[in-house]
């Protein structure tokens, strides 16, 4: 068997009137088309999570985030790669997503915590959303 590929990969969760940002990746995406994610993205060589996080926001949303807080990190494994993933409590510069040229989502939307649960999920991101409806973080 041969070794997996590991990446690191931060995303944000922005938290709004009780509702969280959810994108739908895009078709052209892979095995993942059409999953419901988090936004953010892969860690570059010597980037921090922050820089990371910034520049994914900058390159998918085109918008500027504030950092909170981390929330969690979890490790996921497929066939052939492991993913460490790094959640953050994030806030947006900007509110109106709608309004946002989308590239790596084919949709963004708020929802609610256990709304978001109905969605075909990434499964990584499903534990972060149980976790969030049992954590005392106010959305």
């Amino acid at each position: 068997m041969t070794e997996r590929e590991r990446y690191s990969v931060v995303a944000g969760i922005f938290r709004k009137d009780g509702k969280i940002l959810m994108g739908r990746r895009h078709d052209r995406e892979g095995r993942f088309a059409g999953f419901w994610e988090f936004p953010g993205g892969k860690i570059e060589v010597g980037e921090s999570d922050e820089e990371a996080l910034s520049r994914e926001f900058q390159e998918e949303l085109e918008c500027e985030v504030t950092f909170r807080e981390h929330f969690k990190t979890v490790s996921w494994e497929y066939p052939d790669r492991i993913i460490d993933l790094k959640f953050f409590l994030v806030e947006l510069d900007q509110v109106d997503v709608a309004r946002t040229d989308l590239s790596a989502h084919s949709e963004l939307k708020w929802v609610g915590v256990e709304e978001a649960l109905a969605l075909m999920v990434l499964p990584a991101n499903r534990q972060i959303i149980e976790a969030l409806i049992l954590s005392p973080v106010s959305l």
